[in-house]
């Protein structure tokens, strides 16, 4: 599926304005399919899950993905696109 030159933009502006940790765990949670779990996402990059939900943290104030529950043991990207 070819995406939009648009919507690339929109999504590139997006990752621009988050740190580089979590632009790396978004990198690692794509791989793992639309929905993934930080405990998970920390130990395949071999990081603390503190820092791994920072990350998250960033990714879900710019809207790039969304807690799926408020122990935030999941998360989704808002859009198939995006991931």
């Amino acid at each position: 599926m070819r995406i939009p030159a648009s919507v690339q933009g929109i999504v590139a502006s997006r990752l621009e304005t988050l740190p580089d940790e979590s632009v790396e765990t978004l990198t690692v949670a794509s791989v793992s399919g639309n929905r993934f779990e930080p405990q998970l996402l920390a130990r395949v990059a071999r990081t603390s899950h503190e820092r791994t939900l920072d990350g998250l943290n960033h990714a879900a104030v710019a809207g790039i993905i969304r807690p799926l529950d408020e122990q935030l043991r999941a998360f989704e990207f808002t859009h198939d696109l995006i991931r």
